[in-house]
């Protein structure tokens, strides 16, 4: 069955078949919520996925119209377009929604006029950022790195002109879109992301970690430990900030990289307060909670970024942070009511920035905490992200299927 222009209505979305790519199901696990709260509003959803990947009991309990179609982990892309064709073929589906560029070749070939079924892409990154902004730094990378940048930006500008509608996740990204890619304005949508905070919970008292004298201040970065995540200035705004209060810690947890190992160790081992930072490698995000609750700050200089999980996990636990202003945090606090904003690699205003969040008073640092967690209860849940996802689908069924 499929549904013409004069059946989008009302019942449209709650009869619509969707297909959805999603690789990893626990690596991408709250998109896996969003998805999953879709199924139950829609008719039928399909997620094209890699083999081996399975749901548990509650999951398939909660989500009886979520099916899996498995495909080879190698060469992903090639065979999940091959069971979005078979799926088109049979005509079993009305919503195409790719969230990784594996529907790329599908979605530029011709198609029929008039068709039954409506294409959207999700933007989860900015690969036109990296190039505008990262690259004329000059940091040296290495052969495979560029070669996965520009593969990245050749595959963005195929599914990005292709598509019906293209959703972005930060206010600003509609911007690279329309000056990188030449993207019409209209054609793209601000859409939160997902966050767990049933997950990510808050600590029992907030102010603890602010009227605790004795222990330790603990500032928390997570993520690749590269300079694109601005960890040349992390390193040194914490050697300013230390000066004046010796209580204080860093901690980095995350993966070093091939590309950037070389750099990070020699920076570490020649750094003056290396004893003053601790290093951990990537958490479960189960035991990440921990951290995110005990620290006093997180720290978040990225040069670019999409809408990064990290950041939104740290406010859900209650953590108020300091982020570069770049779209991709300012989706996360778009009227700039939690999140201190300073500009990316400023190291003076760095400083003054973080200065102020240490020293605020235990009032407005647990009324930052609560502003935090209550915006991304209210917009970054998964079942809000998939009612928003539902209400653009049928926005663009409307426009696309007349």
């Amino acid at each position: 069955m499929s549904f013409s222009f004069s059946t989008v209505n009302g019942s449209w979305i709650s009869k619509a078949r969707m297909v959805i790519n999603l690789p990893n199901l626990v690596k991408y696990e709250d998109t896996l919520a969003v998805v999953g709260s879709l199924s139950t509003m829609i008719g039928l959803c399909y997620v094209i996925t890699a083999e081996g990947q399975i749901l548990n009991e509650d999951q398939r309990q909660k989500w009886p119209k979520l099916v899996l179609i498995h495909c080879p982990s190698k060469s992903f892309p090639k065979h999940a377009t091959r069971q979005l064709k078979a799926l088109v073929k049979a005509n079993g589906v009305d919503i195409i929604h790719d969230l990784f560029g594996h529907f790329a070749a599908f979605c530029e070939r011709k198609h029929p006029y008039p068709r039954s079924y409506i294409m959207v892409h999700t933007q989860r990154t900015t690969n036109w950022g990296w190039f505008s902004r990262v690259r004329p730094l000059a940091y040296q990378i290495n052969l495979n790195y560029a070669g996965q940048r520009a593969k990245s930006l050749w595959n963005d500008t195929r599914i990005l002109h292709a598509v019906d509608h293209i959703t972005v996740m930060g206010p600003g990204h509609e911007l690279d879109l329309i000056r990188g890619h030449n993207i019409a304005p209209d054609k793209i949508s601000f859409i939160p992301s997902e966050t767990d905070c049933n997950r990510f919970t808050m600590p029992n008292s907030v102010s603890k970690k602010v009227c605790d004298d004795e222990q330790a201040v603990i500032l928390l970065y997570t993520g690749a430990l590269v300079r694109a995540k601005g960890l040349e200035l992390l390193f040194d705004l914490f050697t300013r900030l230390y000066q004046d209060d010796q209580r204080l810690q860093l901690i980095l947890i995350g993966r070093e990289t091939d590309y950037e190992q070389r750099w990070f160790r020699h920076k570490v081992n020649h750094y003056p307060l290396k004893d003053k930072i601790k290093i951990i490698d990537f958490l479960p995000r189960e035991e990440l909670i921990a951290y995110y609750q005990k620290a006093r700050l997180y720290l978040f200089p990225s040069l670019f970024e999409g809408s990064p999980r990290s950041l939104r996990e740290a406010i859900a636990c209650g953590t108020p942070a300091v982020a570069s202003d770049i779209p991709g945090h300012r989706g996360i606090d778009p009227q700039q009511q939690f999140i201190h904003f300073a500009p990316v690699n400023d190291l003076e205003v760095w400083y003054q920035s973080v200065q102020k969040a240490l020293h605020e008073s235990v009032q407005d640092y647990e009324q930052r905490a609560h502003q935090g967690r209550a915006w991304l209860l209210k917009h970054h849940q998964p079942l809000k992200v998939a009612q928003n996802w539902a209400k653009l689908y049928e926005k663009v069924a409307q426009d696309v299927l007349n």
